[in-house]
């Protein structure tokens, strides 16, 4: 149950929400980066237990950002994972939730930008299970600026703040979700998710080069795809290959799998998410839900359980 002033850790310490706070002149508003990361958290009713899944992938992209942004001070994982943990159990967290972790500098060298000590914030709120309804997607004018521009690996709250302000408009037009074409004019992401799409018998997604953010869901989506021996690819990918497709979906911690329904009012397929789309939105079921035992090194225990 969402409490009205959640439990969030901040700089080292367990502090109600509405106590969470800095100067209005600090370096984070005034001109600081702010990297983030997002994970989720799935309550197992057989086991009693929450799981954080793929905490240290999370943990490790997050360390990635804050050293290309310049942070000098960075965070052991072993005490954020444990923060993670803390939150969960101080705010009572007995179903799934969604975390959001930000990084953001407190003081900064003389005369430069780069941030010599960080602070940082966790909060979770609860994010029930439901079955999603295939999105309504359009190709957005805006496009996603390339590595020497706009480094879409980097997971920080400016780089992406375009996107946002874009999506905002898309919603205005009746859309669910909007793709983003790179500098190059080819497929990249969604605002907040990386791209699949089947053609032809191949599950095809953008290369990692496509300035697209190294989602771990995108990588927890090859391996499992991998593994059941589907026929898949990572390259450079037209916009007409994606209205030609036979299916696709969206992925992304928030999102999960997130089958597509149509592109710029082109449906693909039948409308309705397609074979492998299911087959793969089963397969991660099993695995954020603890019931593939082969990816257990996955799964977090929040309790004290065994994974």
């Amino acid at each position: 149950m969402e409490r009205s002033d959640p439990i969030v850790y901040f700089n080292g310490h367990l502090v109600p929400a509405s106590k969470a706070t800095i100067n209005a002149l600090s370096p984070a508003l005034t001109r600081g980066p702010l990297p983030y990361e997002t994970l989720r958290g799935y309550w197992s009713e057989i086991e009693s237990e929450l799981f954080l899944f793929r905490v240290d992938d999370h943990l490790r992209r997050l360390g990635a950002s804050m050293r290309i942004l310049r942070f000098r001070e960075l965070f052991d994982p072993a005490v954020l994972t444990r923060a993670f943990r803390e939150v969960a159990a101080a705010n009572g967290f007995r179903e799934d939730i969604h975390y959001r972790l930000f990084a953001f500098p407190q003081e900064q060298e003389r005369k430069r930008y780069a941030t010599t000590r960080a602070g940082i914030v966790i909060d979770a709120a609860p994010r029930p299970a439901k079955t999603p309804r295939p999105a309504v997607c359009a190709v957005s004018p805006w496009r996603r600026g390339g590595d020497d521009v706009q480094p879409a690996r980097v997971k920080a709250m400016g780089i992406r703040m375009f996107a946002r302000a874009a999506m905002d408009q898309a919603i205005e037009g009746g859309y669910d979700q909007l793709i983003l074409l790179n500098e190059r004019g080819k497929l990249s992401e969604s605002v907040s998710s990386n791209l699949f799409l089947v053609r032809r018998g191949v599950l095809v997604t953008p290369e990692a080069t496509a300035s697209l953010l190294e989602g771990i869901t995108r990588a927890t989506v090859l391996e499992l795809a991998a593994a059941r021996g589907l026929a898949t690819v990572e390259r450079e990918v037209d916009l007409t290959e994606l209205y030609d497709a036979d299916e696709a979906f969206l992925c992304s911690t928030g999102l999960e799998i997130l089958p597509i329904r149509s592109v710029d009012g082109i449906v693909l397929g039948d409308g309705e998410p397609g074979e492998t789309t299911r087959v793969l939105g089963d397969l991660y079921g099993a695995v954020i839900r603890g019931r593939d035992p082969a990816r257990r090194h996955w799964l977090t225990p929040v309790y004290g359980g065994a994974a």
